[in-house]
């Protein structure tokens, strides 16, 4: 079939076969450097796609927990550019910022819309300290304080989400941004642009992490294999902090069933009866784990666990 889904006519499926036997015999077969930055862009992308999810989902509730709103983080795919200042210069109008890698060594460039930084100086100061519409960040100290906090925390949920496999140090950045050098009549390592999504309340802006690739190439190494001695450490060890970790256990005591008409016409001191259960369900997180009866000790209301209903294994992970 051609690329417009017609089926190819014998003439032209024999016409075609001699054209690529014609060809063929004068190909000439190019080898293929894997050391090269291309191989090198491919073979770290996943793991950095791994990093920045992790990463993101710290952000977020970091975020949420400092401008106390929610704010959505997201990451969006990985793109490779010629040097850090084309990465940055394709994201248009940013402010920037850098950390400096001590190992290995090299600087991470962090590039933020202004809009962001804006709307972070209204979150915590109430509209105090707003810097206008397209003026200079680094000119207001409120803004320059929210950027200065915006990067520590950057760099605190970037070291946490990175593997521990490839340790990374990030000194903390000082005041005043600077800009990527431009690589222009000169040799430039390349950039790996790792961009994000922000969003607060109707707000929506962009950040990103503009890597060099020397910072990532280690991420693509292979490990080396394991024993059976480091295996069985490593389980144990996990299983020990598995044991530590806290869950959250919930119990449903009541429910009332409303019509769409009665929930909308509710009001303050309106009182909605209910019924003291005879066993009531006890959740781990958001999933069915035992069941038990209501009663008293010590004066206080408890609830007696009866029956489990699912399992959990050693590893924590639930067993129907």
């Amino acid at each position: 079939m051609d690329a417009a889904g017609n089926i190819l006519s014998r003439e032209e499926i024999t016409a075609l076969l001699h054209g690529a036997a014609a060809s063929a015999s004068e190909s000439v077969v190019a080898p293929f450097d894997f050391s090269s930055d291309e191989h090198q862009v491919r073979a770290v992308l996943p793991a950095l796609d791994a990093v920045a999810r992790h990463f993101a989902r710290r952000l977020q509730h970091t975020l949420s927990v400092a401008m106390r709103q929610s704010v959505r983080v997201g990451a969006r795919p990985a793109l490779c550019h010629g040097s850090a200042a084309a990465a940055v210069a394709s994201l248009g109008s940013v402010t920037t910022a850098c950390l400096t890698s001590a190992d290995p060594a090299g600087v991470l460039w962090l590039a933020v819309e202004t809009s962001w930084v804006d709307r972070m100086v209204d979150a915590c100061y109430g509209g105090a300290g707003e810097t206008g519409p397209g003026s200079d960040p680094a000119a207001s100290l409120a803004a320059r304080w929210a950027l200065h906090r915006f990067l520590g925390w950057t760099r605190a949920d970037l070291l946490a989400a990175w593997p521990a496999a490839h340790p990374l140090v990030l000194d903390t950045a000082e005041l005043p941004f600077a800009s990527p050098p431009s690589s222009e009549g000169q040799a430039s390592e390349k950039g790996v642009l790792q961009p994000f999504s922000l969003q607060m309340a109707a707000h929506e802006a962009e950040f990103a992490l503009v890597f060099p690739l020397s910072l990532l190439a280690r991420m693509a190494a292979p490990e080396a294999p394991r024993s059976g001695s480091q295996q069985n450490g490593w389980q144990q060890s996990l299983g020990c902090a598995l044991r530590e970790a806290p869950v959250l256990l919930s119990a449903r005591l009541a429910e009332v069933q409303l019509t769409m008409g009665e929930l909308l016409a509710l009001r303050n001191g309106d009182i909605l009866p209910i019924e003291e259960p005879d066993r009531v369900a006890v959740y781990l997180e958001d999933r069915v784990l035992m069941s038990g009866e209501l009663g008293m000790a010590g004066g206080r209301k408890v609830i007696r666990l009866k029956r489990r209903i699912e399992q959990l294994d050693p590893m924590g992970e639930g067993a129907a």
